[in-house]
Protein backbone atom coordinates (compact mmCIF):
# COMPACT_ATOMS: atom_id res chain seq x y z
CA UNK A 1 0.00 0.00 0.00
CA UNK A 2 1.60 3.16 -1.21
CA UNK A 3 0.46 6.46 0.34
CA UNK A 4 2.09 9.04 -2.54
CA UNK A 5 1.11 12.81 -1.30
CA UNK A 6 -1.98 11.59 0.64
CA UNK A 7 -2.91 13.28 4.19
CA UNK A 8 -6.10 12.72 6.48
CA UNK A 9 -6.53 9.24 5.52
CA UNK A 10 -6.81 6.46 8.13
CA UNK A 11 -6.41 2.66 7.66
CA UNK A 12 -7.93 0.09 10.12
CA UNK A 13 -7.31 -3.36 10.09
CA UNK A 14 -6.45 -3.80 6.32
CA UNK A 15 -4.54 -6.93 6.47
CA UNK A 16 -1.07 -6.89 4.49
CA UNK A 17 0.28 -10.30 2.85
CA UNK A 18 3.21 -10.16 0.77
CA UNK A 19 3.94 -13.09 -1.91
CA UNK A 20 6.97 -12.17 -3.50
CA UNK A 21 10.51 -13.48 -1.54
CA UNK A 22 12.64 -10.51 -3.19
CA UNK A 23 10.65 -7.68 -2.39
CA UNK A 24 8.13 -6.09 -0.26
CA UNK A 25 6.86 -2.73 1.11
CA UNK A 26 3.97 -3.33 3.65
CA UNK A 27 2.57 0.60 3.58
CA UNK A 28 5.13 3.19 1.82
CA UNK A 29 4.44 6.93 2.62
CA UNK A 30 6.05 9.38 0.64
CA UNK A 31 6.08 12.72 -1.43
CA UNK A 32 4.84 14.75 1.86
CA UNK A 33 1.98 12.18 3.43
CA UNK A 34 0.82 13.32 6.65
CA UNK A 35 -1.53 13.54 9.08
CA UNK A 36 -2.06 9.38 8.32
CA UNK A 37 -2.80 6.74 10.81
CA UNK A 38 -2.33 3.40 9.67
CA UNK A 39 -3.25 1.35 12.95
CA UNK A 40 -4.50 -3.01 14.08
CA UNK A 41 -2.84 -3.85 10.79
CA UNK A 42 -0.87 -6.94 10.11
CA UNK A 43 1.71 -7.03 8.03
CA UNK A 44 2.67 -10.90 7.04
CA UNK A 45 6.21 -10.65 4.92
CA UNK A 46 7.02 -14.05 5.94
CA UNK A 47 7.37 -14.86 2.14
CA UNK A 48 10.55 -12.34 1.87
CA UNK A 49 13.87 -14.30 1.77
CA UNK A 50 15.92 -11.52 0.55
CA UNK A 51 18.75 -9.74 3.10
CA UNK A 52 19.17 -7.04 0.52
CA UNK A 53 18.60 -3.62 2.60
CA UNK A 54 16.72 -2.07 -0.40
CA UNK A 55 14.09 -4.79 -0.78
CA UNK A 56 11.38 -5.17 2.35
CA UNK A 57 10.33 -3.37 4.83
CA UNK A 58 7.35 -3.27 7.27
CA UNK A 59 6.29 0.52 7.23
CA UNK A 60 8.64 2.97 5.42
CA UNK A 61 8.69 7.18 5.01
CA UNK A 62 10.84 6.99 1.77
CA UNK A 63 11.72 9.70 -0.82
CA UNK A 64 11.98 6.56 -3.59
CA UNK A 65 10.05 3.88 -4.79
CA UNK A 66 12.97 1.74 -4.81
CA UNK A 67 15.03 2.52 -2.14
CA UNK A 68 14.45 2.68 1.28
CA UNK A 69 16.76 4.93 2.99
CA UNK A 70 15.78 8.51 0.36
CA UNK A 71 15.41 11.44 2.03
CA UNK A 72 13.02 13.81 1.65
CA UNK A 73 9.47 14.98 3.48
CA UNK A 74 8.21 12.05 3.46
CA UNK A 75 5.47 11.78 6.18
CA UNK A 76 4.59 14.19 9.12
CA UNK A 77 2.03 13.72 12.18
CA UNK A 78 1.86 9.88 11.53
CA UNK A 79 0.32 7.31 13.65
CA UNK A 80 1.42 3.50 13.42
CA UNK A 81 0.08 1.80 16.10
CA UNK A 82 -1.07 -1.20 17.16
CA UNK A 83 -0.03 -2.70 14.21
CA UNK A 84 1.89 -6.64 13.69
CA UNK A 85 4.78 -6.72 11.57
CA UNK A 86 5.99 -10.23 10.44
CA UNK A 87 9.23 -11.86 8.97
CA UNK A 88 9.70 -15.34 8.45
CA UNK A 89 12.87 -17.70 8.72
CA UNK A 90 15.23 -15.28 6.57
CA UNK A 91 14.46 -11.80 4.85
CA UNK A 92 12.54 -8.65 6.00
CA UNK A 93 15.66 -6.53 6.35
CA UNK A 94 13.56 -3.76 8.21
CA UNK A 95 10.47 -3.75 10.63
CA UNK A 96 10.16 0.24 10.30
CA UNK A 97 11.95 3.11 8.65
CA UNK A 98 11.39 6.41 8.96
CA UNK A 99 13.59 8.85 6.78
CA UNK A 100 13.36 12.89 7.16
CA UNK A 101 16.03 15.60 5.68
CA UNK A 102 19.41 16.45 6.82
CA UNK A 103 19.21 18.56 9.94
CA UNK A 104 15.72 16.80 11.64
CA UNK A 105 13.27 17.84 8.85
CA UNK A 106 10.44 17.43 7.59
CA UNK A 107 9.80 14.02 9.24
CA UNK A 108 8.34 15.44 12.24
CA UNK A 109 6.07 14.49 15.20
CA UNK A 110 5.64 10.57 13.70
CA UNK A 111 4.20 7.98 16.67
CA UNK A 112 5.30 4.30 16.44
CA UNK A 113 3.31 2.87 19.28
CA UNK A 114 2.14 -0.25 20.78
CA UNK A 115 3.15 -2.61 17.56
CA UNK A 116 4.47 -5.82 17.90
CA UNK A 117 7.77 -6.53 15.55
CA UNK A 118 9.22 -10.11 15.00
CA UNK A 119 11.31 -11.52 13.27
CA UNK A 120 13.12 -9.10 11.31
CA UNK A 121 16.72 -9.80 9.90
CA UNK A 122 18.30 -6.64 11.17
CA UNK A 123 16.90 -3.18 11.72
CA UNK A 124 13.40 -3.55 13.74
CA UNK A 125 12.54 0.68 14.10
CA UNK A 126 15.10 2.55 11.96
CA UNK A 127 14.89 6.68 11.91
CA UNK A 128 17.02 8.91 10.27
CA UNK A 129 16.61 13.11 10.37
CA UNK A 130 13.37 13.06 12.22
CA UNK A 131 11.48 15.48 14.47
CA UNK A 132 10.29 14.69 17.58
CA UNK A 133 9.60 10.94 16.89
CA UNK A 134 8.11 9.09 19.76
CA UNK A 135 8.52 5.24 19.76
CA UNK A 136 6.38 3.87 22.60
CA UNK A 137 5.00 0.57 23.66
CA UNK A 138 6.18 -1.01 21.13
CA UNK A 139 7.31 -5.16 21.37
CA UNK A 140 10.59 -6.04 19.61
CA UNK A 141 11.87 -9.54 19.39
CA UNK A 142 13.64 -12.45 16.81
CA UNK A 143 13.02 -15.42 18.48
CA UNK A 144 11.82 -17.19 15.34
CA UNK A 145 14.68 -16.16 12.94
CA UNK A 146 17.10 -18.68 11.82
CA UNK A 147 19.17 -16.63 9.10
CA UNK A 148 20.33 -13.81 11.13
CA UNK A 149 22.67 -10.76 10.76
CA UNK A 150 23.66 -7.97 13.34
CA UNK A 151 20.10 -7.16 15.81
CA UNK A 152 18.99 -3.80 16.30
CA UNK A 153 16.33 -2.90 18.22
CA UNK A 154 15.65 0.79 17.90
CA UNK A 155 18.35 2.44 15.85
CA UNK A 156 18.58 6.38 15.24
CA UNK A 157 21.03 8.19 13.33
CA UNK A 158 21.86 11.68 12.04
CA UNK A 159 20.00 14.52 12.95
CA UNK A 160 17.27 13.09 14.82
CA UNK A 161 16.00 15.73 17.87
CA UNK A 162 13.06 15.65 20.49
CA UNK A 163 12.79 11.59 19.96
CA UNK A 164 11.24 10.05 22.54
CA UNK A 165 12.07 5.91 22.97
CA UNK A 166 9.68 4.95 26.10
CA UNK A 167 8.03 2.29 27.39
CA UNK A 168 9.85 -0.74 24.89
CA UNK A 169 10.34 -4.14 25.38
CA UNK A 170 13.46 -5.46 23.57
CA UNK A 171 13.83 -9.35 23.69
CA UNK A 172 14.74 -12.80 22.43
CA UNK A 173 17.08 -11.95 19.83
CA UNK A 174 18.46 -15.75 18.69
CA UNK A 175 16.39 -18.35 20.24
CA UNK A 176 16.22 -19.97 16.66
CA UNK A 177 19.43 -18.75 14.69
CA UNK A 178 21.93 -20.84 13.25
CA UNK A 179 24.67 -18.84 13.91
CA UNK A 180 24.56 -17.12 17.45
CA UNK A 181 27.89 -14.96 17.17
CA UNK A 182 26.34 -11.95 15.62
CA UNK A 183 26.58 -8.73 17.74
CA UNK A 184 23.11 -7.00 19.45
CA UNK A 185 22.56 -3.75 20.13
CA UNK A 186 19.17 -2.29 22.03
CA UNK A 187 18.90 0.89 21.74
CA UNK A 188 21.66 2.73 19.56
CA UNK A 189 21.80 6.31 18.81
CA UNK A 190 24.60 6.84 16.16
CA UNK A 191 25.64 10.69 15.15
CA UNK A 192 22.14 11.86 16.19
CA UNK A 193 23.51 15.32 17.49
CA UNK A 194 20.45 16.55 19.18
CA UNK A 195 21.04 20.31 20.37
CA UNK A 196 20.91 21.74 23.51
CA UNK A 197 17.13 21.84 25.06
CA UNK A 198 15.76 19.35 22.56
CA UNK A 199 17.77 16.02 23.23
CA UNK A 200 16.63 12.09 22.62
CA UNK A 201 15.39 10.53 25.49
CA UNK A 202 15.14 6.63 26.15
CA UNK A 203 12.97 5.92 29.27
CA UNK A 204 11.78 2.83 30.77
CA UNK A 205 12.06 0.65 28.32
CA UNK A 206 13.31 -3.16 29.34
CA UNK A 207 15.43 -5.32 27.93
CA UNK A 208 16.09 -8.81 28.59
CA UNK A 209 16.99 -12.54 26.84
CA UNK A 210 19.56 -11.05 24.92
CA UNK A 211 20.19 -14.39 23.83
CA UNK A 212 23.30 -14.87 22.16
CA UNK A 213 27.22 -16.32 22.55
CA UNK A 214 28.06 -13.29 20.42
CA UNK A 215 28.90 -9.24 21.39
CA UNK A 216 25.84 -7.41 23.30
CA UNK A 217 25.39 -3.74 23.57
CA UNK A 218 21.78 -3.22 25.18
CA UNK A 219 22.06 0.56 25.02
CA UNK A 220 24.96 2.46 22.65
CA UNK A 221 25.49 5.64 21.93
CA UNK A 222 28.06 6.49 19.16
CA UNK A 223 29.17 10.41 19.24
CA UNK A 224 25.42 11.71 19.60
CA UNK A 225 25.14 14.84 21.65
CA UNK A 226 21.98 15.10 23.20
CA UNK A 227 21.33 11.78 24.70
CA UNK A 228 19.49 11.54 28.31
CA UNK A 229 19.23 7.66 29.62
CA UNK A 230 16.28 7.21 32.21
CA UNK A 231 15.27 4.15 34.34
CA UNK A 232 15.84 1.80 31.48
CA UNK A 233 15.91 -1.87 32.94
CA UNK A 234 18.30 -4.48 31.26
CA UNK A 235 19.34 -7.78 32.13
CA UNK A 236 22.07 -9.62 30.35
CA UNK A 237 20.85 -13.27 31.68
CA UNK A 238 21.69 -15.52 28.97
CA UNK A 239 23.33 -18.46 31.12
CA UNK A 240 24.30 -20.69 28.36
CA UNK A 241 26.21 -17.73 26.77
CA UNK A 242 29.60 -19.17 26.48
CA UNK A 243 31.18 -15.94 25.43
CA UNK A 244 31.14 -12.37 23.94
CA UNK A 245 31.91 -9.07 25.15
CA UNK A 246 29.01 -7.61 27.07
CA UNK A 247 28.01 -4.15 27.91
CA UNK A 248 24.92 -2.74 29.25
CA UNK A 249 25.83 0.74 28.31
CA UNK A 250 28.69 1.74 26.20
CA UNK A 251 29.25 5.20 25.08
CA UNK A 252 32.27 5.63 22.25
CA UNK A 253 33.49 9.09 20.14
CA UNK A 254 33.33 12.51 21.88
CA UNK A 255 29.44 13.71 22.66
CA UNK A 256 28.52 16.06 25.35
CA UNK A 257 24.82 16.43 26.96
CA UNK A 258 25.20 12.56 28.26
CA UNK A 259 22.97 11.70 30.84
CA UNK A 260 22.42 8.40 32.02
CA UNK A 261 20.75 8.51 35.25
CA UNK A 262 18.46 5.66 37.44
CA UNK A 263 18.93 2.48 35.12
CA UNK A 264 19.38 -0.63 36.30
CA UNK A 265 21.71 -3.25 34.40
CA UNK A 266 22.22 -6.70 35.37
CA UNK A 267 24.77 -9.01 33.94
CA UNK A 268 24.95 -12.97 35.20
CA UNK A 269 25.29 -14.06 31.49
CA UNK A 270 27.35 -17.12 30.88
CA UNK A 271 31.32 -16.76 29.85
CA UNK A 272 30.64 -12.72 30.38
Amino acid sequence: VRLDDASYMTINNLNVLGTGVTYGYGYHLTNGSNWNTISNCTIDLTAVTSTSSTNATGILASGSTTSTSTAGNNANHCTFSNNTIVGGSTGLYYGIRINGNTGGLDCVGNTIENNTISNVYAYNIYLDDTDSSHVVGNDISRAGKTSVTSFYGIFMTSGNRNALIEKNRIHNTHDAASSQTGATYGIYFSGSDAPIGSPNVAVNNLLYNLNSNGTIYAIYNSSSDGAHYYHNTVSIDHAAATGGTTRGFYQTTTASDIIFQNNIISITRGGS
